[in-house]
């Protein structure tokens, strides 16, 4: 007897503990509270890394309008700004891992809890809270993932300046690099808007669980 209601017993404590929520106080909604959690943990990370870009930024004008004067310092300024941005980079794609394992445990629930319901009413409710939410939240890691996949070429054009201005430091090398320094300075730029973007569609979302 033990043996059959164990799984009936932790399956409702498992659902019980879902439906326990600050912010989901609505019957038929589980617990968002670890997502809402990761996602002001992912808007830190993406303004951490906002910051950090925009540093990059200063740099690269500053190399791209150089007007004489020592260039080691310049190669440090700009070598302390990639490995910044890199530490930034790496906090933005495990805040967002870390967004999506949490959702991905919550509407496997959710959708199991769905299941068990044995009021129409309910279960109706619960059916429509869940495809408005996975909606609302397709559309928050679309944005999440576009910013996302901006980050590494990015870097990786800023650590190929990186290398050559180090064995090139020199004024008419520098000169050389001008056009890609500020080329790369309008990719940043773009990346820049997407993670701001991104940070907007977050907000967004967590609007919906404060109403």
């Amino acid at each position: 007897m033990c043996r059959f209601w164990l799984p009936v017993i932790l399956l409702f404590v498992a659902f019980t503990a879902l439906g326990e929520s600050s912010t989901q106080g609505k019957a038929g909604y589980p617990n968002m509270q670890p997502l809402v959690d990761r996602v002001e943990q992912a808007i830190s990370a993406q303004q951490a890394a906002v910051e950090r870009f925009q540093a990059d930024q200063q740099v690269l004008l500053a190399l791209a309008n150089y007007k004489g004067g020592e260039l080691q310092p310049r190669y440090a300024d700009l070598f302390h700004a990639y490995t910044s941005s890199v530490e930034g980079v790496v906090g933005v794609s495990m805040a967002v891992s870390e967004v999506d394992q949490a959702a991905s445990e919550i509407f496997r629930f959710w959708g199991e809890e769905v299941e068990v319901y044995t009021d129409a009413s309910l279960k109706a409710e619960s059916q429509a809270g869940l495809a408005k939410t996975r909606l609302s939240y397709d559309t928050l890691i679309q944005s999440l993932r576009q910013s996302e996949a901006k980050l590494d070429p990015a870097l990786a054009a800023l650590k190929t300046n990186v290398t050559h201005f180090k064995h090139q430091l020199k004024p008419s090398a520098l000169a050389e690099l001008k056009p890609a320094l500020l080329a790369l300075e309008r990719e940043i730029a773009d990346v820049i808007d997407l993670l701001n973007n991104s940070i907007e569609h977050c907000k967004v979302f967590l609007g919906d669980f404060s109403r």
